[in-house]
């Protein structure tokens, strides 16, 4: 598979300017790191990191307290063969969500860039997921995939070189921003529909202890820290998706149409039903179709 380049990559700029060299100069950009004269912001892989700015890593880039849960196991229960005739298609063992795939990202918040004679060091701290807590499987299942814990437990990342040296997190392994709001305890439904607004976005509303392994709301000063950051540098928006014109094959009495439609992802304007009273049912629900 192939990638058309961006017409920046290839599109001349003008009498003594050299594309390839312009390129060349952010492939190596990507490969220094550095750090504005305040202090405030480091620049890896191109990409600037505020400080209070929470950031993904690679997974198993962080240890956590908590040992990781092995995966579970759901043996296939015991059924009449009579009553059903196609259950001895299901596997002897379900092995649960997300078997033999990747682990989420980790995140953590940039809290502090140090400068030293072995170049920059980042104090981050760690956010906990549900998985990632003492809590059950069914419980840590069942919360928001954008659910994350706050966490007094501080690490330092060390440039490549130092890192391997010390067996320590390495800034190679930065993947990305995240956006994080926040309250204290409480419901959080307003909290997931921001979430739903954007990409890598996330929320906060407890501390987690791992050492005790309890939980408690978080603090109204780290709320109010939070949301302050947030107002300054806003999270990206998802843009506004144009509905496609839909083709409803199978169609019946317009259930899936209607459900894309009301989400405002399609417009009704093709079906195909052989059933009659399921055809006269849809011609009534989507007149325009």
């Amino acid at each position: 598979r192939f990638d058309y380049p961006h017409v920046s990559e290839y599109q001349p700029e003008g009498l003594g300017k050299c594309v390839t060299c312009k390129v060349e100069q952010v492939e190596m950009q990507k490969e220094e790191v550095k750090v504005d004269e305040t202090g405030s912001r480091i620049r890896i892989s191109n990409v600037w990191y505020h400080v209070g700015q929470f950031i993904y890593l690679e997974d198993n880039s962080l240890q956590y307290k908590i040992k990781k849960k092995p995966q579970k196991v759901y043996p296939k229960e015991n059924k009449d063969p009579k009553v059903y005739p196609e259950y001895w298609r299901k596997p002897a063992a379900y092995k649960g969500d997300h078997h033999d795939t990747w682990d989420p990202f980790q995140i953590v918040r940039l809290e502090e860039i140090l400068r030293t004679d072995d170049g920059p060091v980042l104090r981050l701290r760690k956010m906990y997921r549900p998985d990632d807590t003492h809590m059950a499987d069914e419980d840590a299942r069942s919360a928001a995939y954008t659910c994350i814990f706050w966490t007094e437990e501080i690490v330092r990342m060390y440039l490549p070189e130092e890192a391997q040296h010390l067996a320590r997190p390495g800034m190679d392994t930065i993947a990305g921003q995240a956006w994080v709001t926040a309250q204290s305890g409480g419901d959080t439904a307003s909290l997931e529909e921001w979430t739903d607004m954007g990409e890598d976005r996330f929320f906060v509303a407890k501390v987690y202890d791992s050492d005790n392994q309890t939980f408690a709301p978080l603090p109204a000063a780290e709320v109010s820290m939070l949301l302050a950051y947030n107002d300054k540098h806003p999270a990206p928006k998802l843009g506004e998706i144009e509905p496609l014109k839909c083709l409803d094959i199978f169609a019946g009495c317009g259930g899936l149409s209607q459900g894309l439609h009301e989400a405002g992802v399609i417009v009704p304007t093709w079906a195909v039903e052989e059933w009659t009273p399921a055809a006269k049912s849809f011609s009534r629900n989507n007149p325009k179709c």
